[in-house]
């Protein structure tokens, strides 16, 4: 095949023998998402822009995606053969993160990933082209992007451990690296809008923590080629930032200002921490978002403060800076940039921004053809940072695709010719130039409707076969090579036994429990936000055995009067319920509180004490915002500072009036069942092993957090007290060898020593034998370090004992035996790294729910436990409970409460356990999660086919109300009425 090539033989010159300086470099640019194809082939794994375009075809302008594009992956010998023919010095590609670490960790390295790139780069040797390489561009592995991606500072220790296997398989002969591409787009289209992946529509919070976790990255990276490779790879490593040049509409001094503002916004907010001799943010950035923040009603900036060690550790971090320059727009002050209303970024830079409609146009319609900016922009980024080297890595112009791109020749020689002048007459130290691109590709929400490539594909063709795009004949003659630019267009038995006959103590309390999404319905009512269960219900109806929702549930929003009647019927001394967290914070942050909720709130707590019933308030009971789950929910540190805010707005309203607060329920279901499968919502991340645990880390530190606010700002004033609410089965040993007995106590450890070591055990931290097995097991699978995070000794020391009480959720037991043979180190899980064989003997009693056998023994054993293990503190029982089909005679839950109850005596009473309430679960039939409205667990009948949910007593209320009053187990309480 012959080949054509464009080049513009230019003779460049503002006068005689002016060229581009010795050692000039040209080249090229692709990147892997947009040229390589064989998205899910030869071990690699799904990428965020794999998911966007496979799940939101709807935002790609023609409905298509990247799966084969340029086929580049099969075809890269052809490339060279391009690039050769070019001539160009390098060329600039970038490596797949998910081809390379499928997994997104590195405990799995693909080998057919590796050799792709090792073929590529010997390759491009071979041709004596040097491989200048990108370690990102764009496409996070989704199972990252799961745990909030770049939202989540998190990504930094994940993204250093791609960027060292990067350097150990290529560094000896790749020279040239860039960390990131583009990273303002990254961040402010990526998390603050939906228009690219992964569409995360968090403007004015999800970009700046996009940023704040990608500088770190990119300084992590820099330090550690600095301090590990450099001396022997002999490589430099820069970061490749992009910016339009911003002209103001006039030279007033709002207008200068404006444009000088968006300038910083735009380009500084990368460039100034890197290069600025100062480091940091720039000023006028850090001061208008701190002072929006708080007009907004925020606690604190939503852009995160860089510490001194921060802004040392990021200052300088660069050998090189590349640089993507594409086009300008004109800017003006905004007249009413003074708004407040909802955090976004463009009303942080308050500017207005257009293109000049006399500017000549290209394909894209951001795209403007303005040279002189390019000049602009090297000469502002000089004036700023000084003297550095400057490589520009894109500049290129986008038409139709047509073959007869004279338009192009155009964009590019007039860019070219201002870059001249950039450096001879500016003294602007650019190194290279970089057209981008080699080929017409898939340009991002634009999909192929648009072309930048010097190259054409024809993608109706299987063979995605290449042309040149136009043939200009060139001539050397005399003139001297370096005044040419030649761009080159390219257990046992666990009944109990003893019964009593004695009273409960005076001063023990009964109660009952709900929670909010599970009762309150009203999903989208009077300002409510979306929760995770109402995403997760609403897309995944198929893990629902029923199909089914809490959009209404019980209805309690609307009919919580009648709710606290039932309580007051009862006798009950308090009732246990929760608050939706998007109810009162419909956008997830604390600047904005919605008031028809918090009166709501306000109402029910009123009557309670009205009826001298006590509101024992749990602050989060599964309900997260989703608008805070899109940031990576609980995976993400971050998150704990949300949940700070949330508590302090909690205490603000509520706490005048609540006296015992329980921060989380059940974290081990919050973690283990939403995070580590795809049975509870959030649901989309399923990473057990390892989102798991990321989870349970940021859920003990935002307890920790909020019970020390509690006492240094609110306890003296309110005299409550706050805890948390764990739960677990009891696992008895399958026989009495020491290796089933160990396991019994791993899967308790696994269980409840996850939660409960942290904060009551007497050394706090994680259990021994989980640190062991998760680092043990960690390692053996390649992972650079245990999956299960570490405290730090100042952690560690503060999550101890931060709590009042203990509150405990008792259901059931199982049996538990060493499993044999232990899981293989592949299979990488929550249960295999606990590696315990569990499962409850048909000879038990059961329930309409699976994995509840009525063991009452078992709770008695977990008392006990609890006291001898960690030591004497208040227990609370926050629930507990048993599932029948819904029928109102329901006898069996009056056995299992009576059972229960009395081994709670006895574990009180001889075991002298300090036990100070119980609370039956649940008040009424609800939502039971995954389970929907085919199990109840209530003491009062819900008819859900009823649209005023009216609810009826079941014989347990009327045996319960009987224990409430007498402090007594009637033992023949039937509850049938006389």
């Amino acid at each position: 095949m012959k080949f054509y090539i464009i080049v513009i033989l230019v003779k460049l010159c503002l006068a005689d023998n002016v060229t581009f300086p010795r050692g000039f470099l040209f080249g090229v640019s692709t990147s892997s998402y947009q040229i390589e194809g064989a998205w899910n082939e030869d071990g690699k794994g799904e990428n965020i822009w794999d998911r966007f375009t496979h799940t939101h075809s709807e935002r790609i302008a023609d409905g298509s995606n990247a799966d084969t594009t340029c086929d580049s992956y099969h075809k890269y010998k052809d490339d060279v053969q391009l690039l050769d023919y070019l001539g160009v010095d390098f060329y600039r590609f970038s490596l797949s993160w998910s081809r390379i670490l499928p997994t997104g960790y590195r405990n799995k390295v693909n080998k057919l990933g590796i050799a792709y790139y090792n073929n590529l780069i010997n390759e491009l040797l071979k041709y004596n082209i040097t491989p200048m390489v990108t370690l990102y561009h764009w496409d996070l592995p989704q199972v990252l992007q799961d745990l909030g991606g770049w939202a989540n500072p998190h990504m930094a220790q994940y993204y250093l451990d791609y960027a060292s296997v990067a350097f150990e398989h290529f560094g000896d002969r790749v020279k040239w690296w860039m960390t990131f591409n583009e990273p303002k787009l990254i961040c402010q289209l990526g998390y603050g809008r939906t228009k690219m992946a992964p569409g995360i529509n968090a403007s004015g919070i999800g970009e700046y923590l996009c940023g704040d976790t990608v500088l770190k990255a990119h300084a992590q990276v820099y330090h550690l080629y600095q301090e590990k490779f450099r001396n022997l790879q002999g490589g430099q490593i820069g970061i490749v930032i992009h910016s339009e040049w911003f002209e103001p509409s006039t030279n007033t001094t709002l207008d200068l200002k404006a444009a000088d503002r968006k300038m910083m916004f735009d380009l500084g907010w990368f460039t100034h921490p890197i290069l600025h001799k100062d480091g940091d943010y720039p000023e006028i950035m850090k001061r208008r978002i701190a002072q929006r923040s708080k007009m907004e009603g925020f606690s604190r900036s939503r852009l995160p403060l860089l510490s001194p060690d921060d802004i040392k550790f990021i200052q300088g971090t660069y050998d090189f800076l590349g640089f993507n320059m594409y086009t300008a727009s004109m800017v003006a002050h905004a007249a009413s940039e003074e708004s407040v209303d909802m955090p976004s970024y463009d009303k942080d830079v308050g500017v207005k921004v257009w293109k000049n409609p006399k500017w000549p146009s290209s394909a894209a319609q951001r795209l403007k053809v303005v040279p002189w900016a390019l000049r602009k922009l090297l000469s502002w980024i000089n004036l700023q940072y000084g003297d550095i080297r400057i490589l520009i890595t894109e500049n290129g112009y986008a038409d139709e695709g047509q073959l007869e791109d004279t338009e192009r020749t155009d964009y590019l020689q007039k860019h070219l010719q201002v870059l001249l002048e950039s450096i001879h007459e500016d003294g602007v130290q650019v190194i290279g130039y970089c057209a981008w691109s080699l080929l017409d590709n898939f340009e991002w929400y634009e999909g192929f409707r648009v072309s930048y490539g010097l190259f054409h594909v024809d993608f109706t063709n299987e063979a995605r076969p290449r042309q040149p795009k136009i043939k200009v004949s060139f001539y050397l003659q005399d003139v001297d090579m370096w005044k040419l630019l030649v761009i080159l267009v390219l257990c046992g038995h666990l009944s109990l036994g003893d019964y009593t006959n004695d009273t409960f103590p005076p001063h023990f309390k009964f109660g009952v429990a709900t929670a909010a999404y599970q009762i309150e319905g009203a999903w989208n009512v009077d300002g409510k936000g979306p929760s995770i269960w109402d995403v997760y219900t609403h897309t995944h109806r198929n893990l629902i055995v029923d199909h089914s929702t809490g959009d209404v549930a019980c209805d309690s929003y609307h009919k919580f009067r009648e709710d606290v009647k039932l309580v007051h019927y009862l006798g009950a001394d308090f009732y246990r319920f929760s608050l939706s967290w998007p109810r009162i914070l419909p956008y997830g942050y604390a600047n904005y509180i919605n008031e028809p909720g918090v009166k709501y709130y306000n109402e029910l707590i009123d009557d309670l004490v009205a009826h001298n019933i006590t509101p024992m308030v749990t602050m989060y009971h599964w309900d997260l915002p989703q608008v805070l789950q899109d940031l990576g929910g609980w995976a993400n540190p971050l998150m704990a500072d949300y949940f700070v805010d949330y508590a302090r707005t909690l205490f603000d309203l509520f706490g005048d009036r609540v006296k015992t607060w329980i921060t989380f329920n059940e974290p081990k279901q919050t973690c283990a069942q939403g995070y580590g499968t795809i049975f509870g919502a959030p649901g989309t991340v399923n990473q057990s092993g390892i989102a798991d645990y990321l989870c349970g880390h940021t859920i003990l530190k935002a307890h920790a957090r909020v019970y020390h606010m509690y006492n240094d700002t609110y306890r003296k004033k309110q005299k409550g007290i706050v805890g948390i609410t764990l739960d677990t089965t009891w696992y008895e040993p399958n026989s009495t060898k020491q290796a089933d007995v160990d396991a019994a106590f791993r899967r308790l450890m696994f269980s409840f020593g996850w939660f409960m070591n942290p904060i009551f055990y007497k050394t706090g931290n994680y259990p021994e034998v989980m640190i062991e097995r998760v680092g043990v097991r960690s390692y053996l699978e390649n992972f650079p370090r245990s999956r299960l995070p570490k405290f730090t000794a100042d952690e560690v020391k503060y999550i101890k004992r931060s709590s009042d009480f203990l509150g405990l959720n008792i259901y059931t037991s199982a049996m538990a035996a060493d499993e044999e043979p232990q899981p293989p180190v592949d299979d990488i899980s929550y249960f295999s790294d606990c590696g315990v064989t569990t499962w409850q003997p048909s000879s038990w009693p059961g329930s309409a729910s699976p994995w509840l056998k009525v063991t009452p023994g078992g709770a008695r054993k977990l008392l006990d436990f609890v006291k001898h293990y960690y030591g004497d503190f208040p227990i609370i029982i926050t629930e507990n409970g048993y599932a029948d089909r819904g029928e109102l005679k329901d006898y069996n839950r009056i056995t299992y409460y009576k059972e229960y109850l009395n081994a709670i005596y006895l574990a009180m009473t001889e075991d002298k356990v300090d036990v100070r309430a119980y609370t039956a679960w649940s008040l009424m039939d609800n939502f039971e999660w995954i389970f929907g409205y085919t199990m109840k667990y209530g003491m009062n009948y819900v008819n859900f086919s009823d649209p005023n949910r009216e609810r009826i007593p079941k014989n347990s209320a009327r045996c319960y109300r009987d224990v409430i009053k007498t402090h007594k187990i009637d033992w023949e309480c039937t509850g049938d009425e006389d």
